[in-house]
Formats: structure tokens, sequence, C-alpha cells
């Protein structure tokens, strides 16, 4: 208890006063609450020792027990804040409020504190008055009403009386109180033994008829009973003792047992629920004479059902169209009777479909069903959740229920596709910016640092460069192997990724030389200073056009996605005039579908549109964005006027609605169209690039129809000399053709001498090489195309020349090292240097066929040098678009290494073929021209596929796609629908390209079956001609 403290004298403290008062009444409440807490308590154990004889479960005392501790704390909280365990400011507030006696107590308690300090304002003999008058006033009032018990005696003798109430329950019922109280109290009289009162029990159990199970016997048990619940036990046993009457207490019923002879006890237990039973007997009038332990039953519930899908895996991705197989088993202890495929599409109800119900009721089925997704009418982006339940033949509890885990299948969305997609360019495209910003930060602004520390400052950049590069070949990488990626993102993405890496492999590589440079700091700074801001600026320019780029998907994306919403409006549309027609409670229900559906559909539509306008960087476009998404919304109640007429029967009102949802759906598909075109006019940067870029594509244009241009006057001028050359020949009474064949046929006869099996490795390429060329060369001379026979025999003396020189290595190591036979060495030498002056004959003579000036006409001089001046000058102006291109790339990754290359090598073609002309070698130039003229074109038609894509929806100028996008990789990133214009090339612009010719006359060496080798070598000729 709490100590007891005297009151101090109303002359020494007004605080002293309010504390004594306060712990007294603290006392007073604390033993109240004790008191009533343990009333409260005994008034709980009571009730729940009476609903425990009353047959409530044991959870009754627990949850008494936690009451009681739950009033204990209660009662501590509720004294303590009667008692007034608070500041003495507060606890006379307190009394104020409860005594009227008590006016002014705080005033007068604040003011006694005033006084102990020095600097007290006021008169302080008026305030110590004040402070006395005021203690002498509230004394008597705070002790009576610390000193009142009345709560307390009501609350002893509360607790009094329920203790009273307890104790006599106890003796009446002691085994209900002594369960309460967790211990047990044996019942009084002779009849309760704790001893067994018979022997071995034999219990023979007979199973529910729906197992299926035979009967069975468990001798010499202690009678202990488990089995499925529904069975019946027979039970046998003997008694200890000659009886008169023997039962079976259980769940406070005595069922009666079969009593022979006085001593043999029989009966049957039904097993219901797990419980605990007793043997007792009675002499014959009926008093109990002894009575067994009681006995424990175990009931065991019949398990649900085991399922599982076997196949396909958890989540696939199908098409709305495809068939999916689900092969599944299903086992139980006892039996299936019932097997049912459950599946729900998005947030429907979910539907079935029946698999089947056994006849045999097996305890094991193993089946597949075929899945027809079409009957679904299912959307792209949608998802379809299922599983296979299965049921069993309980027919004592009722048959239950089990089911497989739930599996997805994701019908395909080529739209999610490449959202998905986007999002991982997206991904790298933050990452660029992260570098760029890590490389400007120790270049520019107020963190700038100069001299020797620029070399440290900028290794975090490098460190953040090399990650947005490795994160970029990922990317492209993904994209290059994904036919629905967008090509212009795709070469965007690896022209940066390329001219990007170059320039963070020069800055790197350049810091790393700072440990060895002694000397030369200064030029080695700055050095590092230029490869810095290079690689500075290729991050600008990819930023910024990746960033055009990515706005330039949203949109487009945005724009797919309002059409796809046109597409939903014109089926529900299709649906409600079918309707019209045949009022069917399943065509009603199918409407009903496809609203819901669209609902969701707009739904969507409005939370992605929302995302990407969020991510589009151009206000304008931020602006239609928004006006396009405010038509959206009234799209929502424009359909809750459909769904309204619908349900009222108003199927006209309901097609006058949809033509209005129509009219809105296709301003929005107009409004993010408009927002499309615009891109490029509200942007001037793209506006230069789209302008240059144009530009650049006509003068490609003139380029190559120049160059086509010299192609055909060179061919003619060689066809004329070769018709005049044909001409002398006949003059003179003599066909080369026949010399330079012989030629070729013994080389021939000489390189198959050697044996190829045999050969060291490298000399057997060569030799293959060799003879491979040689037969070119002899079929391009029965086909009288000179020029590719003067190609075939320059390639040919080449291998043959490596040849020789590597049987010559081989002799030597033979003759050194004893490697080898130089016996066979010689020989095959012999052979390979017999076909080299065959071959250079060849040569010599094709060469001199042509090379005489003097067997030209002065007018096809004259025109031979002019084609070499027009050659000549073209070659200049590619060389200036080549600049021009580059300066198009410091704009734009428009351009990537193999366009570069490819550009270099149209100048080099022409440059040499120019040269050619000079030499008056008209072969050699025609074949320079059409390696130009075939460059030229694999130029202009990259950047026409590109214009192409940039214009395919239709009007306005095309927003400046990067080549490389377009027929460079697996796939061609759309799918052909039957609708694209498709260009066919007529016969007189169709030109074979060198590598076409060639493989004509490789083809040309295969040999024909006997009967048709004439006809074969005819076709080939008339193809090379």
């Amino acid at each position: 208890m709490l100590e007891e403290i005297s009151p101090r004298s109303p002359r020494e403290s007004l605080r002293g006063l309010l504390r004594w008062t306060r712990r007294q009444r603290l006392r007073t409440e604390l033993l109240t609450a004790l008191c009533a807490w343990f009333a409260g308590s005994l008034v709980l154990l009571m009730l729940a020792a009476w609903g425990m004889a009353l047959g409530l479960s044991p959870f009754v005392r627990t949850l008494a027990l936690l009451l009681v501790g739950a009033g204990a704390l209660v009662a501590a909280v509720l004294a303590f804040r009667r008692g007034g365990r608070t500041s003495a400011e507060a606890f006379a507030r307190r009394l104020e409020a409860e005594l009227p006696a008590a006016k002014g107590l705080l005033s007068a308690l604040e003011l006694e504190e005033a006084l102990e300090t020095p600097d007290f304002p006021y008169s302080r003999e008026l305030a110590a008055a004040h402070v006395e008058e005021v203690l002498r006033r509230v004394e008597a009032p705070l002790r009576q009403a610390a000193s009142d018990r009345r709560s307390l005696v009501l609350a002893a003798r509360a607790a009094l009386g329920t203790a009273t109430a307890f104790l006599l329950g106890m003796s009446i019922w002691p085994q209900d109180f002594g369960r309460l109280m967790g211990v047990g109290v044996p019942e009084p009289g002779p009849a309760r033994r704790a001893e067994p009162i018979t022997g071995d029990v034999s219990i023979t159990y007979h199973y529910p008829a729906y197992t299926g199970l035979p009967p069975r016997t468990i001798e010499g048990t202690t009678g202990e009973l488990s089995a499925l619940r529904g069975t019946e036990a027979r039970i046998e046993t003997r008694a200890d003792r000659p009886v008169a009457r023997a039962y079976v207490e259980i769940d406070g019923a005595a069922l009666p047992l079969e009593v022979e002879g006085g001593r043999i006890l029989r009966g049957t237990i039904r097993l219901q629920s797990s419980t605990r039973y007793a043997f007792r007997f009675d002499d014959e009038r009926g008093r109990v004479v002894a009575r067994g332990p009681e006995i424990a039953i175990t009931v065991l519930d019949d398990q649900s059902p085991s399922v599982r899908i076997e196949a396909p895996v958890a989540e696939l991705v199908v098409t709305e169209r495809d068939t999916v197989e689900i092969q599944y088993e299903a086992t139980d202890d006892f039996g299936v009777s019932r097997l049912e495929l459950v599946y729900k599409v998005g947030p429907t109800e979910e539907q079935t479909i029946p698999l089947g119900s056994p006849r045999e009721t097996p305890r094991r089925v193993s089946k597949s069903f075929t899945w027809d997704l079409a009957t679904l009418d299912l959307r792209p982006g949608e998802t379809v959740t299922y599983y296979v339940r299965a049921q069993d033949n309980d027919a004592v509890s009722g048959p239950k229920w089990g089911q497989s885990p739930t599996q997805v299948l994701k019908i395909f969305s080529e739209a999610e596709h490449r959202r998905k997609l986007l999002a991982r360019a997206e991904e790298a495209w933050e990452q660029m910016i992260g570098a760029l910003g890590d490389r400007i930060e120790p270049r520019e602004g107020p963190r700038k640092v100069e001299g020797e520390a620029r070399v440290e400052a900028g290794r975090k950049a490098d460190e953040q460069v090399a990650i947005a590069v490795n994160l970029l070949r990922e990317v492209t990488a993904e994209f290059a192997g994904d036919e629905l990626a967008p090509p212009e993102l795709f070469a965007a993405l690896q022209n940066v990724t390329t001219q990007l890496s170059r320039k963070a492999e020069h800055t790197r590589a350049t810091r790393a030389r700072s440990p060895r440079v002694r000397q030369g700091r200064e030029l080695y700074l700055r050095q590092l200073d230029e490869a810095e801001a290079e690689e500075q600026l290729e991050l600008e320019r990819g930023v910024l056009y990746l960033e055009s780029l990515l706005d330039r998907q949203r949109i487009l994306e945005i724009e797919a996605l309002s059409r796809e919403l046109a597409d939903s409006r014109a089926e529900l549309t299709r649906l409600i005039e079918s309707l019209q027609e045949a009022p069917t409670d399943e065509a009603r229900q199918a409407v009903l579908r496809e609203l819901s559906r669209l609902r969701r559909r707009i739904e969507e539509m409005m939370q992605r549109m929302a995302e990407l306008s969020r991510g589009i960087q151009d206000e304008f476009l931020n602006l239609e964005a928004q006006r396009a998404l405010a038509q959206e919304r009234d799209l929502l109640g424009q359909l809750d006027e459909v769904e309204k007429k619908i349900q009222e029967g108003d199927l006209e009102g309901a097609l006058a609605e949809m033509q209005k949802l129509a009219m809105q759906m296709d301003a929005l598909t107009e409004a993010f169209g408009e927002a499309a075109d615009s891109q490029i006019e509200n942007d001037p940067a793209l506006q230069k690039l789209a302008e240059d870029l144009e530009k650049f594509e006509r003068e490609l244009a003139e380029l190559q129809s120049g160059q086509q241009a010299l192609v055909e006057e060179t061919e003619q001028l060689r066809q004329e000399q070769i018709r005049r050359l044909q001409e002398r020949f006949a003059s003179e009474g003599r066909d080369p053709l026949d010399e330079l064949l012989s030629k070729v046929r013994r080389a021939r006869e000489a390189l198959a001498a050697l044996p190829e099996n045999e050969l060291p490795r490298l000399a057997a390429d060569d030799l293959r090489g060799a003879v491979e060329r040689a037969e070119s060369l002899e079929h391009a001379l029965i086909a009288r195309d000179f020029d590719a026979a003067l190609e075939s025999v320059v390639s040919s003396i080449g291998y043959a020349l490596a040849l020789v020189q590597g049987l010559e290595r081989e002799r030597n190591y033979a003759e050194r090292f004893g490697i080898g036979s130089t016996t066979d060495l010689d020989s095959w030498l012999e052979s390979a240097r017999a076909s080299l002056p065959l071959l250079e004959d060849v040569r010599e003579l094709l060469e001199r066929m042509f090379a005489e000036r003097g067997r030209l006409s002065r007018g096809q001089q004259q025109r031979l040098d002019e084609l070499g001046r027009r050659q000549q000058e073209l070659a200049g102006r590619m060389e200036s678009l080549r600049h021009r291109a580059q300066a198009i790339g410091e704009q734009a990754p428009i351009f990537d290494d193999d366009a570069f290359q490819t550009m270099e090598q149209a100048g080099q073609s022409m440059r040499q073929a120019a040269g050619e002309l000079d030499r008056q070698r008209i072969g050699e130039a025609l074949s320079a021209e059409r390696r130009a003229r075939e460059q030229l074109e694999i130029l202009q038609q990259g950047l026409k596929q590109a214009r192409q894509q940039a214009r395919s929806r239709g009007g306005g100028r095309g927003f400046p796609l990067p080549m490389g996008a377009f027929g460079r990789r697996g796939g061609s990133g759309a799918h052909f629908d039957g609708r694209e214009r498709v260009e066919i090339p007529d016969a007189d612009r169709f030109q074979a390209p060198e590598a076409y010719r060639k493989e004509i006359l490789d083809a040309m060496k295969k040999k024909a079956p006997d009967a048709f080798q004439g006809p074969v070598q005819d076709y080939y000729e008339e193809i090379v001609k």
C-alpha cells in the first residue's frame, strides 16, 4: 500500500497540501479498482465454469482468463487517471472543476511558485496574504474529499459477495470448477475408479460404402478408436467382474452394450467426431458400480482431391486464336467423381467447362483437354486465369472440391510488347542523361576543375559512360533479335552505341596514359580535354535525338491505342445491331460483355495515355494529349448512356448514342494524329535536320542518276569496242578465243594433276581457289564475257602463285629437316609451275586485246576522255556528299558506320573508274563504275525506306529517321498485312550487281546431266550476255 503522508500545515505550503491530497485519493482509487477487478474476475470465472458445465468449448476458459488480465490493466489505468497521477497544476484545475470551494486554487498555486523567484514584480506581502487565504479556505474541503471512502466500501462488499458465491460454486460443481482452474477433481463415491475395468478390446471397423474398403479387425487393443468419419466400430471386450448392465458413455450419452454370460461385452460406436468414451457397469437397480478410464476416439477426415496441371507452364503467352493442350492429373484417397476447368477473363465472373464424370470414380485420373481459345472471343492484352478442379465421392460429409494452383494465359499484345521494348530504351536513355551530367559537372558550372585535377575528376563520368554503353549494347541486342522492335529506334540505338563507345574508349585510353606522361603535361591535358569534349558532344547528340525518337514512339503508341479503342467500339455497334435483329438473352449478354470490355479498355487506355503524355517532352504535344484525355473521359459518360439505353430495351437510342461515341473517338484519333504531324514543326532542331536530310537525299539521287548514265555510256562504248575487235578478228581470219580456251584447259589439267587430299592445308586451299577461278575463266570465255574473264584470270594467277610459293616453302622444310617427301613435292611443284605461264599468257592476251588506244576511233577516244572527266567530277561530288553526311551526323546519329563505309567505298570505286578510263582500260573501269552504282543504290534505298517509314502515317514532312533500320537485321520489324504498296521494278531499270554475275559464273561450273549439258550451257551463256 502507499505510504501514509500527513498533511502539511496550512501556513507551510499550498503545493504540499495538494501533494498529500493527491496521494490519499490515489490510494483510495487503487484499492477501489482492486476490489472491483477482483469481483468482476470472479464473476467471469463463474460464468466460464457454468458454460463448460453446459458443454461449451474449453476455449471459454481461455477467453475468461484473457478478460481477467485485460480487466486488471483497465482497472489500473482508470485508478491512476481518477487518482490524480498528474502534475500539481492539472490536479488543481481538476479540483476547481469538482469542488466549488476550490475556486482560485490554480492561480494561488501559480502565485506561490512566482513568490519563490527573486524578481517578483508585485507586492510580496499582498501575494503571500492571498495564498494564505486560499490555503485556509480549501484545506477543509480537500481533507474531506481525500477521506471519502464510500466507493471503496461498495467495491469491497462486492468483492466479498462474489468470493462467497465462487466458493459456493466450487463446492457444488467441483469437477467443472476444477477443469476451469486446470485441476482434475475426482468424483466422490465408490463407483469412480481410475483403473481399467475391461480386458483387451477387439475392434472391427466397417468403413462407409463409398470408400470401397473391406471390414478390418484389430485384436488386443486398449480400446482407442481411429478411423474415417462415418465408420462403424464394432467393439468386443471382457469385463473384469460379473456385470448386470454395461454401457459406453460418449458425449453425455450412454450406449447400452450386449452382455453375454455376465462378462462378454459387445457394442457398436459410429464415429462422427473426435471425442472420448468410457465403459460403465451398473447393477440391476441402475446404480453405477464402476466406471473405466476415458479412451480416445480419433476421427479422420476424408481429404479433398489433389489436382495438378502438368502442362502447360504456369504462365504462358499465347494468341487469341491458339489452342492450348492442358494436361492434368487428379487424385483422391477414395475416388474422383467429377472434373471441371474453371476460368475467367480479366475481372469477369468465373466460368466452367466440364471435363467429365468418371463412371468408376477412380482414385487417379490423368487426362488432357484441348482448349480452343478462339471460342472465348479474346482480345490482345487480356489475361485468362484458369485452374482444374476435381470433386470426390464423399457420401458422409458431402462431396468436397480440390483444385490445382491457378495458372495464367497472357494473350499476346503487340502494343504491350512494344511498350516493354520502349521502356528498355528509355532506361538506356536515362542512363545516358546521368552520364552526361557527370561529364559536364567537372567541366562546366560551379564545380568546374582545372589543370591536373581534371584527370581524377573525370573518372566517375568514365564509369557512368561505360555503364551507359553496356546498357545500350544490351538494349540494342534485344532490339536486333525482336521483329516487333521499332526499326528506327533500333537503328538509332545501334548508331548511338557505336559512336559513343568509340568516343568513350578514346577518352578512357587518353586518361589511362596519364601516369606515363612525364613531360608535355600541358599538351596531354589539352588532349584529354578534347577527348572529353568530343565524348560530351556525342552524348548530347544521342540524348537529344533519342528523346525525339522516344517522343515519336509515345505519340504513335497513343494513336494506336485510340484506333484500337475505335475497333472495340465498332464491334460493340455490330453486336447491338445483331441484338436488334434477334433479341435473345444470349445476344444481350454478348452486348453487355462487350460493353464491359470496352469500358475496361477505355479505363486502361486513359491510364496509359496519362502515363505517356507525362513522358512527352514537347509542351504543345502535352497540350494536345491533355485535350484528348479530356475527350476520353467524356467517353465513359457516353458509354453509361449506351448501357442505360440497352438496359431499358431502347436499342435505337443505344445505336444513336453509339454514333455520338464514334464521333468522339474519331476526334480523339485525329487529335493525336495532328500531334504526331506537328512534332517536327514544333522543334527547330528537327526541322533543320529534316531539311538537311532531304537535301542530302536529293543530291544522292542526282549523283546516282549521273553514275547510272555513266555506266550505260561506258557499257555502250565497251560493246562497240568488242564488236570492232570481233570484226578485226573476222577480217584477219582468226579467232583468239580458241587459243585462249586451249591455254586455260591446259592450265586446268596441270592443276588437276595435284592431289588435293595430300597437300598441306594452306596449299590445298590455294589449289581450290586456283581451280575454281580457272573454271570461271573458261565459262566466261565461252560466254565471250571478256571483262569477267579478265577478273577470273587475275584471281586464278594469284591463287596459283600462292600455291607455288607454299609448295616451295614445304620443299625447303623437307630438305632441311626431313619433313615430308621431296620427290612428291618436286612433282607437285612442277605441275603448279606449269599452270602459271599458261594463265599469264591468257591475261596478257586479254589485256592486249583492249589495251591498244589505236583500236578506238577518234570519236570513241574523245568519248572515253569525256567519261573519265565526268567520273572524276562525280567522285568529287561523292566526297562533298560524304562531308555533308558527316555534318548531318553532328546533329543526330542518322548514319551508321556501314553508311559511311559505303560512301567511302563509292568514292574509291569512282576514283578507280576514273583512273582506269584514263588508262584506256574500259573493262576495269566498267567494273568499278558498276560497284559505285551499286553502293549508291544501297545508300539511296536505305534513305528511301527510312523516309517511307517516317511518312507511313501520311501527310506532312517525315520524321528524320536513321539509316540502318531497314534490311540489315533479321525481321522487318513489321507484319505485312496485304495492303502495303510494293514497288515492282521493271526490266529496264533492273541491273544485276557484280555479285550476282559471279554467282551465275560459279553455277556454270557445276556439271549438268549428259543429256542436258548443251541446253544448260546455252542458258547460262544467255544470262551472262
